[in-house]
């Protein structure tokens, strides 16, 4: 999933192969359908540019990149001389834990845009992001996420995440909270909501919609420093074996970190991280 920020322009990019797996050009351009996580369309039928040989792009505005969301875009293209779908996802972030020129810096060896292109960091940045919240369990940049709760007749409900900051949007039975409603709502950062406005969420299965925005507005140093190694870990190619375990040398052996064993990545700094905020008491932030 390709990753946007927040209020700038942006393109999206569909590429078309070939059942060789070389890329083909469409019959004239193709148009596409964007959809935010509600099924709720931003752009109809939007036509593209050529970028190159099977390669097209579809222009975001920043209005169009203003929320934190989750967004598919379905491509219609005429390849072959038959009309097809084509699927893609992207998100709208906050942030990133670094910048593709920060990564450069990590190593000398990434300084070469020809042996490690730009797409390609962003792809182990987004990996990285995602390893280390997932085994956090907290967002480290801001995010949005929409999702269905059992209603459960009381004024509080909890969200599945951390360090919520924001609820956008709430519905009880399909009914959208107002306004004012929204305005009253008690957010914690540990992802409790509370009415404030003498109401309930309403009990019932799957019938209460909470659209919000978490995570850190900044993420900690160490933070990101355990991003950078992960993501540079991932691109660069190791001396070491696949399966080696420990080095004879003639002034002894060496053993190596191996992940699981020693830590969720066998990296000590960026499991020294893991363990220090994956423990962390956000209760009451």
């Amino acid at each position: 999933m390709d990753r946007i920020l927040r209020r700038t322009s942006a393109t999206i990019t569909l590429e078309i192969y070939d059942a060789s797996g070389a890329l083909v050009d469409a019959t004239g351009l193709p148009t596409v359908t964007i959809e935010d996580s509600a099924g709720v369309a931003i752009a109809t039928d939007r036509v593209t540019t050529r970028a190159s040989v099977g390669v097209y792009d579809a222009a975001l505005s920043p209005a169009e990149t203003a929320v934190l969301d989750s967004y598919s875009a379905a491509w219609t293209a005429t390849v072959g001389g038959a009309e097809q779908t084509f699927a893609t996802w992207y998100e709208t972030v906050g942030g990133f834990l670094f910048s593709i020129a920060e990564l450069r810096g990590e190593d000398e060896a990434l300084a070469d845009t020809g042996a490690y292109p730009a797409a390609q960091i962003r792809r182990a940045r987004n990996s990285a992001e995602d390893r280390l919240e997932q085994l956090c369990g907290l967002a480290f940049v801001p995010r949005g996420r929409r999702v269905s709760l059992d209603g459960n007749d009381e004024a509080g409900i909890l969200l599945p995440d951390l360090s919520v900051t924001a609820v956008v949007a709430a519905s009880v039975d399909g009914t959208a909270l107002t306004g004012d409603e929204l305005a009253a709502l008690a957010v914690y950062g540990y992802g409790l909501v509370v009415r404030g406005d003498g109401g309930v969420w309403t009990a019932g299965q799957r019938n209460v919609e909470v659209f919000y925005e978490h995570g850190m507005a900044v993420a900690p140093e160490p933070v990101r420093r355990a991003a950078r190694k992960l993501a540079a870990s991932e691109i660069l190619p190791s001396a070491v074996p696949d399966r080696a375990v420990a080095e004879s040398t003639d002034v002894g052996t060496i053993r190596w970190s191996i992940a699981g064993r020693d830590g969720p990545t066998g990296i000590p700094e960026v499991d020294a991280v893991i363990d220090q905020f994956a423990s962390r008491d956000l209760i009451g932030g």
